[in-house]
């Protein structure tokens, strides 16, 4: 969240933002222990007040919050080093190179996106 201001929020658009914690909460296709927020903003607050309304209790209860300039030994307490990108002294790639190969494979199976649309135009309407 490095360069993020308070205007950031006037941003937000709260459709795709409920959107995302539905999905987060009834589709994603694993169990979640934790979910750490690193080098949070001084709004966080904000933030939280925004989001909170879309968040069942069980997920809010999950979320773990970070002020920047949290030790890397905590870090690696809370999260294991193989599972952290390089900026976080992380074994894996740097986030730039993580957000390549995702994009990269989501685009090798374009094809399945296609069908996936298609299926969905057929069964579903869209408003």
């Amino acid at each position: 969240m490095l360069q993020c201001g308070l205007m950031h929020l006037t941003r937000f658009k709260l459709e795709p933002l409920k959107k995302y914690f539905q999905f987060l909460q009834e589709g994603f296709p694993m169990n979640m222990k934790v979910i750490h927020v690193l080098n949070s903003v001084y709004f966080m607050d904000k933030i939280m007040a925004l989001i909170k309304i879309f968040m069942k209790s069980e997920l809010m209860n999950m979320l773990k919050i970070h002020p920047p300039g949290m030790d890397q030994e905590r870090l690696f307490q809370l999260v294991p080093k193989k599972c952290l990108p390089r900026e976080y002294g992380g074994d894996l790639p740097s986030e730039k190179e993580l957000n390549e190969i995702t994009v990269r494979q989501f685009k090798e199976k374009q094809a399945f996106w296609d069908k996936e649309e298609a299926i969905r135009k057929r069964f579903y309407k869209t408003v």
